[in-house]
C-alpha cells in the first residue's frame, strides 16, 4: 500500500512558501529596511525559514520522523524562495516592465524622451546605470578611481573571468 500522506514538516513549508508576499509585504513598509530591496527579501525569507522550524518543533503536530522529513521541508521552503525570487527579481529590476508602467501612469503617448524621463517615477533612464554601478561597488566588485571605474582584484575579476566563461558555454551572444 502507498501512503500518499504528507508529513507536517512539508505542509507547514508549502503554507509558509505561499505567505511569503506577507512577510515580505510587512518587510517593505519598515522605514529602516526603506529602498533596500535586497535586504528586504532576505528578511522575509530567514522570517518564513525561522517560522517554519518554531512550526515544525514547538506546535502539537507529529515532529518530523527523521532527517528526510525534515530535509524535505526545507527543500519545498527553498523552492517556495526561489520562485518569489525570481517573480520578485523580475518586478524590482525588470526595466522593460517599468516601461510599461512609466506609459500606464502618463495616461497619454508618450515621446522616447518622455519615457527615460518618466521612467523610474522620474529618475530617468541614467537611474539604470547608477543603480548597477553602485551594487557593483556595494558588493566590491568594482571600485573607482577618480572619474573612472575598474575591476577589483581578486573579486571583480573572478566574477568577471567566471561570467564570460559561462556566457561562451551557454552560447549567449548577447547578454545584459
Amino acid at each position: 500500500m502507498i501512503d500518499f500522506s504528507l508529513p507536517c514538516s512539508l505542509i507547514a513549508a508549502l503554507l509558509l512558501s505561499f505567505l511569503l508576499p506577507l512577510p515580505l509585504w510587512i518587510a517593505t513598509r519598515l522605514p529602516v529596511l526603506h529602498e533596500r530591496n535586497p535586504l528586504q527579501f532576505l528578511i522575509a525569507v530567514l522570517l518564513m525559514y525561522g517560522t517554519w522550524f518554531v512550526v515544525v518543533t514547538v506546535f502539537p503536530a507529529p515532529a518530523p520522523a527523521d532527517a528526510s522529513e525534515w530535509l524535505i521541508g526545507f527543500m519545498a521552503l527553498s523552492g517556495g524562495a526561489i520562485v518569489y525570487l525570481e517573480i520578485w527579481g523580475l518586478l524590482s529590476r525588470g526595466y522593460t516592465l517599468s516601461i510599461l508602467a512609466a506609459l500606464y501612469e502618463a495616461q497619454r503617448p508618450l515621446t522616447p524622451t518622455e519615457i527615460a524621463h518618466a521612467y523610474r517615477g522620474g529618475d530617468g533612464l541614467d537611474w539604470i546605470m547608477k543603480h548597477r554601478l553602485g551594487g557593483l561597488e556595494g558588493s566590491g566588485m568594482i571600485v573607482r578611481e577618480g572619474d573612472c571605474i575598474k575591476l577589483s582584484a581578486p573579486r571583480g575579476l573572478i566574477v568577471a573571468w567566471l561570467y564570460k566563461v559561462c556566457i561562451s558555454i551557454l552560447g549567449l551572444r548577447r547578454t545584459g
